[in-house]
Protein backbone atom coordinates (compact mmCIF):
# COMPACT_ATOMS: atom_id res chain seq x y z
CA UNK A 1 0.00 0.00 0.00
CA UNK A 2 2.79 2.28 0.98
CA UNK A 3 4.35 1.52 -2.55
CA UNK A 4 1.46 2.40 -4.36
CA UNK A 5 0.57 5.57 -2.67
CA UNK A 6 5.10 6.36 -3.36
CA UNK A 7 3.95 5.46 -7.19
CA UNK A 8 1.43 7.77 -7.03
CA UNK A 9 2.82 10.71 -5.68
CA UNK A 10 5.50 10.22 -7.89
CA UNK A 11 2.94 9.86 -11.02
CA UNK A 12 1.05 12.66 -9.94
CA UNK A 13 4.77 14.81 -9.74
CA UNK A 14 6.00 14.10 -13.06
CA UNK A 15 2.49 15.18 -14.28
CA UNK A 16 2.17 18.12 -12.67
CA UNK A 17 6.30 18.71 -14.00
CA UNK A 18 5.44 17.91 -17.67
CA UNK A 19 2.27 20.86 -17.25
CA UNK A 20 4.34 23.42 -15.72
CA UNK A 21 5.84 23.65 -19.27
CA UNK A 22 2.58 23.90 -21.06
CA UNK A 23 1.69 27.17 -19.62
CA UNK A 24 1.32 29.50 -22.41
CA UNK A 25 4.32 32.06 -22.80
CA UNK A 26 3.22 35.93 -22.25
CA UNK A 27 2.09 37.45 -25.54
CA UNK A 28 3.58 38.93 -27.29
CA UNK A 29 6.67 37.03 -26.74
CA UNK A 30 8.95 38.49 -29.36
CA UNK A 31 9.34 41.55 -30.87
CA UNK A 32 6.68 43.95 -32.50
CA UNK A 33 7.10 44.36 -35.91
CA UNK A 34 5.97 47.52 -37.57
CA UNK A 35 5.71 47.35 -41.26
CA UNK A 36 6.21 51.15 -42.69
CA UNK A 37 5.54 50.97 -46.13
CA UNK A 38 7.23 54.33 -47.03
CA UNK A 39 11.13 55.17 -47.01
CA UNK A 40 12.84 56.10 -43.21
CA UNK A 41 12.77 59.79 -42.53
CA UNK A 42 8.92 60.86 -43.70
CA UNK A 43 5.80 61.46 -41.86
CA UNK A 44 4.64 57.63 -41.63
CA UNK A 45 8.04 56.25 -40.55
CA UNK A 46 7.94 59.18 -37.81
CA UNK A 47 4.50 58.13 -36.29
CA UNK A 48 5.62 54.57 -36.03
CA UNK A 49 8.54 55.44 -34.78
CA UNK A 50 7.38 57.67 -31.78
CA UNK A 51 4.36 55.15 -31.30
CA UNK A 52 6.97 52.25 -31.20
CA UNK A 53 8.98 54.12 -28.54
CA UNK A 54 5.39 54.83 -26.22
CA UNK A 55 4.66 51.32 -26.64
CA UNK A 56 7.90 49.96 -25.43
CA UNK A 57 7.95 51.76 -22.63
CA UNK A 58 4.28 51.27 -21.63
CA UNK A 59 4.15 47.51 -22.98
CA UNK A 60 7.32 46.45 -21.57
CA UNK A 61 8.30 44.62 -24.98
CA UNK A 62 10.04 45.68 -27.81
CA UNK A 63 8.50 47.36 -30.70
CA UNK A 64 10.73 47.76 -34.12
CA UNK A 65 10.12 50.07 -37.16
CA UNK A 66 10.54 48.36 -40.67
CA UNK A 67 10.81 50.58 -43.14
CA UNK A 68 9.70 48.27 -46.50
CA UNK A 69 9.16 50.86 -49.08
CA UNK A 70 6.11 49.78 -51.27
CA UNK A 71 5.79 47.03 -48.93
CA UNK A 72 3.97 44.99 -51.63
CA UNK A 73 1.85 43.46 -48.60
CA UNK A 74 -1.29 41.60 -51.30
CA UNK A 75 -4.10 42.66 -48.34
CA UNK A 76 -7.48 44.52 -49.35
CA UNK A 77 -6.90 47.05 -46.81
CA UNK A 78 -10.50 46.96 -46.07
CA UNK A 79 -11.57 43.27 -45.95
CA UNK A 80 -8.32 42.08 -43.96
CA UNK A 81 -7.61 45.19 -41.47
CA UNK A 82 -9.71 46.45 -38.72
CA UNK A 83 -9.34 50.22 -37.68
CA UNK A 84 -9.09 50.55 -34.20
CA UNK A 85 -7.23 54.19 -33.72
CA UNK A 86 -6.43 57.37 -35.70
CA UNK A 87 -3.46 57.78 -34.99
CA UNK A 88 -2.69 61.24 -37.49
CA UNK A 89 -4.69 63.66 -39.23
CA UNK A 90 -2.55 65.91 -42.03
CA UNK A 91 -3.75 69.07 -43.30
CA UNK A 92 -4.12 69.49 -47.10
CA UNK A 93 -3.58 73.13 -48.63
CA UNK A 94 -3.70 73.53 -52.18
CA UNK A 95 -2.79 76.71 -53.68
CA UNK A 96 -2.23 78.32 -57.22
CA UNK A 97 0.02 81.89 -58.33
CA UNK A 98 -2.79 84.70 -58.16
CA UNK A 99 -1.95 85.44 -61.90
CA UNK A 100 -3.12 81.98 -62.47
CA UNK A 101 -6.12 81.04 -64.46
CA UNK A 102 -6.99 78.53 -61.60
CA UNK A 103 -8.94 80.12 -59.09
CA UNK A 104 -11.16 76.78 -57.31
CA UNK A 105 -10.77 73.49 -56.98
CA UNK A 106 -12.63 72.19 -60.51
CA UNK A 107 -10.51 75.17 -62.37
CA UNK A 108 -7.70 72.61 -61.31
CA UNK A 109 -9.46 69.31 -61.88
CA UNK A 110 -10.71 70.72 -65.43
CA UNK A 111 -7.02 71.97 -66.22
CA UNK A 112 -5.36 68.40 -65.18
CA UNK A 113 -7.86 66.86 -67.39
CA UNK A 114 -6.76 68.90 -70.67
CA UNK A 115 -3.08 67.49 -70.05
CA UNK A 116 -2.69 64.32 -71.80
CA UNK A 117 0.61 62.12 -71.62
CA UNK A 118 1.34 59.83 -75.04
CA UNK A 119 4.30 58.28 -73.22
CA UNK A 120 6.32 57.99 -70.80
CA UNK A 121 9.02 60.70 -72.00
CA UNK A 122 6.23 63.14 -72.62
CA UNK A 123 5.51 63.09 -68.63
CA UNK A 124 9.82 62.93 -67.79
CA UNK A 125 9.57 66.37 -69.69
CA UNK A 126 7.09 67.87 -68.38
CA UNK A 127 8.53 66.99 -65.28
CA UNK A 128 11.82 68.45 -65.82
CA UNK A 129 10.80 71.94 -67.43
CA UNK A 130 8.50 71.89 -64.00
CA UNK A 131 11.09 70.88 -61.83
CA UNK A 132 13.38 73.57 -63.44
CA UNK A 133 10.98 76.19 -62.93
CA UNK A 134 10.75 75.56 -59.22
CA UNK A 135 14.85 75.39 -58.72
CA UNK A 136 14.65 78.80 -60.62
CA UNK A 137 11.54 80.23 -58.04
CA UNK A 138 13.49 78.90 -55.09
CA UNK A 139 16.87 80.47 -56.15
CA UNK A 140 14.80 83.51 -56.14
CA UNK A 141 13.53 83.53 -53.34
CA UNK A 142 16.15 83.12 -51.52
CA UNK A 143 18.03 85.47 -53.32
CA UNK A 144 15.04 87.50 -52.27
CA UNK A 145 15.30 86.34 -48.38
CA UNK A 146 18.64 87.03 -47.75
Amino acid sequence: MKTQLIRLIAIFAAVLLACTGAVAQPYPNKPVKFVVGFVPGGAPDTVARALSIKLSETQAQSFIVDNKPGAGVPADTIKDFVPIRRLTTEPLLIVSHEKSSIKTLQDLIRQATIIKWTSPEDYREYHRESQTKFDRAVKIANLQAN
